[in-house]
């Protein structure tokens, strides 16, 4: 199997700032290969003929293939076979370059009838993770990039690392952690959305936003510490690092971040009636935006030399195309693995208007639960009737969040003012975030409950593993 392409590779700030990310990313906490693309160009493809559009069968990957109808039956011998890949590829300084990556690590069967054709649905499986070409360096970035082996561990430790901080259990938070890594956006985003799908500032940012809308101070120690200690805490040391994280990755969860400090720092002032009480969140948000600044400070100044590219606009009314629905959330996943509902999910999207990337916004079975669980308290629960303090805040920040992102919110309001950030159904994954917090909270307490009872424990990790097993 060949896939060719031709790429220029450049060296982007982003990619030169990954160590420095890493290193702020363990100082603030302490602590999911090929993309697919369907290309139609003759509709009647040829089968079995390589470069030619793929059929169009309906498979279920759980069901093998019928092999009584097949005349031939080929079985791939891993040890005389390989599966490779042929990029061509021009790098700048080098030049161009025919870059083969070959793996051994090859299973499966095709069947063929009589006339020579192969029956639909035959399969083969290749463990991409085991690419191995002349290159180290391309290795590992074919590892990192396009195969996306760091983007799940990243989101899965930010994620726990969160939770613990804001108070749930070991087990209820591995459960929101390994969820929150393999939500249906981190798939649908993949490739062409590298850094959307590496979202593991999400927790960190949601963070932010949670001590934002406390009362507790996000900056100050002690009374008896003196200098430095007084004015700024262990918080607001992580604070800051969390900060310079943020604003070094993708601009839009930098950008969706201060969102939701400003709505922190206008709901202090109003509880409290002074000024002073939204400086903290403001400040946080003054410095995210300044390390945005810094880190794209090389492109501005190369567009002010060379020129701005003018295909490449953006219009503030577009955001209307590219905001949220309710439903979207709560709808299944589209090429959803149930066959029924994933022709259920294609019959709404055909019926419904502006079904853009909007539809990559499915929360999932789990967190769905939690979204409504959260909508359901704010609209009938007393919020400061001793129940937890983070999941309170959560509660407020998950539904500003939820007026930024809906269709018609108040994000196609603030593109007219910022018309590069358009896309406002991105705000998905900070609702996916506050949804499984609050599923881990429930998932806590019931825990808790039931750990007073004979077998009690051995139930709650059971109903951990249901939960995983259904969400994933």
């Amino acid at each position: 199997m060949q896939v060719r392409s031709r790429s220029l590779a450049a060296p982007s700030l982003m990619t030169i700032l990954s160590p420095l990310q890493v290193m702020l990313l363990l100082a603030a906490m302490g602590m999911a290969f090929f993309t697919r693309s369907a290309s139609a160009a003759d509709a009647t493809p040829t089968p079995g003929v390589i470069g030619t559009p793929a059929a169009t069968a309906v498979c279920d990957p759980t069901v093998t293939p019928d092999a009584s109808k097949a005349a031939t039956t080929f079985t791939i011998s891993s040890a005389d076979s390989n599966a490779q890949y042929v990029a061509e590829e021009e790098l700048a300084g080098k030049g161009a370059n025919t870059a083969i990556g070959k793996t051994s690590a090859f299973i499966g069967t095709f069947y063929f009838d009589a006339s020579g054709n192969p029956v639909a649905c035959s399969r083969w499986d290749v463990d991409l993770r085991t690419l191995v070409s002349d290159s180290s360096r391309r290795d590992n970035y074919l590892y990192s990039n396009t195969l996306e082996t760091e983007t799940y561990p990243l989101a899965t430790l930010t994620c726990l690392a969160v939770a613990r901080q804001l108070g749930v259990g070991r087990l209820p938070a591995v459960v929101a952690a390994l969820l929150f890594a393999f939500l249906p956006y981190h798939h649908h985003r993949g490739i062409p959305h590298l850094f959307l799908s590496s979202y593991f500032v999400i927790p960190l940012g949601a963070l932010l936003a949670i001590w934002a809308w406390e009362d507790e101070p996000l900056f100050g120690g002690k009374d008896s510490a003196t200098g430095f200690r007084r004015w700024i805490g262990p918080r607001g040391v992580v604070t800051l690092l969390l900060a310079m994280v943020l604003g070094s990755t993708e601009v839009y969860y930098a950008f969706f971040t201060c969102l939701l400090l400003a709505a922190a720092a206008i709901a202090r002032y109003w509880r409290h009636r002074r000024i002073a009480a939204g400086i903290a969140p403001t400040v946080v948000a003054g410095l995210i935006g300044l390390t945005v600044i810094v880190n794209l400070a090389p492109q501005w100044m190369f567009s002010l030399r060379e020129g701005a590219n003018a295909e490449a606009g953006r219009r503030g009314r577009w955001a209307q195309l590219y905001d949220l629905r309710i439903s979207q959330l709560l709808a299944p996943v589209s090429g959803h693995r149930i066959l029924p509902v994933a022709r259920a999910k294609e019959i709404y999207n055909a019926n419904i208007p502006l079904c853009t990337e909007n539809d990559t916004a499915s929360l999932g079975l789990v967190a769905s639960i939690g979204f409504l669980f959260l909508l359901g308290r704010l609209l009938y629960s007393p919020l400061s009737s001793g129940s937890s303090v983070h999941l309170e805040a959560a509660t407020r920040v998950n539904a500003a969040t939820l007026l930024l992102a809906t269709m018609g919110g108040f994000g196609s309001l603030l593109a007219m003012g910022f018309p590069q950030i358009r896309c406002y159904n991105r705000l998905s994954v900070f609702l996916a975030f506050f949804a499984l917090f609050a599923v881990a909270h429930l998932l806590d307490r019931l825990l808790a409950r039931w750990g007073r009872r004979p077998g009690g424990r051995l139930a709650g990790v059971a109903l951990c593993l249901v939960l995983v097993t259904i969400g994933v």
